[in-house]
């Protein structure tokens, strides 16, 4: 009987013990996360925001070689781009060195 009370009173002071912590767990996060604002008036536009992280991308492509050089060709690149062209994704390729280790002067053009 004794084994019995003892193993009730502790399964209660667990689940109390779990209850209180799960209280006080919620209001400390309710606590970190208290947001902060303030209100703003806008005017429609149609003028383009300047976010250089957003928008299309235009996608150049490079042939990696031995004695090429990356910086006249993103330079052709850059000046036949569009104005409004913000983003790039630089594609290196690879094929002339599929079957062997890249060159010095290879990863001279990427570390440009």
């Amino acid at each position: 009987m004794y084994r019995i009370i003892l193993r009730i009173a502790i399964s209660l002071g667990l689940i109390t013990t779990i209850g209180a912590g799960t209280v006080i767990n919620d209001a400390w996060l309710a606590s970190l996360y208290r947001v902060e604002w303030q209100s703003a008036s806008y005017e429609e536009t149609a003028d383009p925001l300047s976010n250089p992280d957003c928008g299309w991308y235009e996608i150049y492509g490079y042939e990696l070689s031995d004695g090429g050089s990356i910086t006249s060709t993103l330079r052709d690149h850059i000046k036949g781009a569009d104005a409004h062209t913000r983003l790039v994704l630089l594609e290196f390729n690879l094929r002339q060195y599929a079957s062997r280790d890249l060159s010095a002067d290879a990863l001279g053009q990427v570390e440009q």
